[in-house]
């Protein structure tokens, strides 16, 4: 059997001196009959065999006005049970989770100590600084891109537009930015060494460049030439 806190003042105090017997007793009631986070699973026809009076819930919310906090047609939350049982609610007190978690469970925070507020200012600040690096993350990303896309040599697109391609198109981008330039500067010196007439010395598009992953791409050496003859 649970035991609870209670007002030896409560008979002095107006609210309770204005109410009828029936809704007296029933104010009583649900304070007991709620669970330890304040909040009344609705049965007016039990509440009024255990009361030995007919209750009206329309009339008990009325009466009760902002003492009580109607949740649906189900569940009412009282939130001076709270403040009277508990007064803040802390987080960091043991005794105190579980109700913190049923309240959350229904939306109800303004009850919950400063501390928790506190707390959810600084997880937003974090929020917000991670943000922030992220933004200027993923700027150095694209500027290294852009480097990477001003040496390409053939036909290319916009630099946002070929970088968002090459982000959809390979899922572990990060790994393979770093090596894009590298691999491109090695590609155009062997290529070089080529012909003008040599199929090695023709490029794609930047995006089928891309889309076919040809940084892993090994340009061969040109033959060397066959020196002629002694007469």
């Amino acid at each position: 059997m649970s035991k609870r806190f209670t007002d030896t003042c409560k008979w002095k105090k107006p609210f309770i001196k204005g109410l009828t017997a029936p809704y007296k007793l029933f104010w009583f009631y649900i304070l007991d009959d709620c669970d330890h986070a304040g909040i009344w699973q609705v049965e007016p026809e039990v509440a009024s065999i255990r009361i030995g009076f007919d209750i009206d819930v329309k009339e008990a919310i009325k009466i009760f006005g902002n003492r009580i906090k109607v949740i649906d047609e189900y569940k009412w939350f009282i939130p001076d049970f709270i403040l009277f049982q508990y007064g803040k609610l802390n987080p960091e007190n043991r005794a105190h989770k579980s109700v913190i978690t049923i309240l959350e469970k229904f939306n109800i925070k303004d009850l919950i100590s400063p501390l928790q507020g506190a707390k959810d200012k600084d997880k937003d600040k974090d929020m917000v600084k991670d943000k922030v690096k992220d933004k200027v993350k993923d700027k150095e990303e694209l500027e290294i891109f852009r480097v990477f896309r001003k040496n390409y040599p053939s036909t290319k697109g916009g630099a946002e537009v070929e970088f968002t391609n090459f982000k959809k198109k390979h899922g572990n981008w990060k790994e393979i930015l770093p090596k894009l330039l590298p691999s491109l500067e090695y590609q155009i010196k062997q290529r070089n060494k080529w012909p003008e007439d040599s199929h090695h010395r023709t490029w794609k598009n930047l995006r089928t460049w891309i889309n076919q992953s040809c940084w892993d791409e090994e340009v061969p050496e040109p033959p060397k030439a066959q020196g002629l003859p002694f007469g």
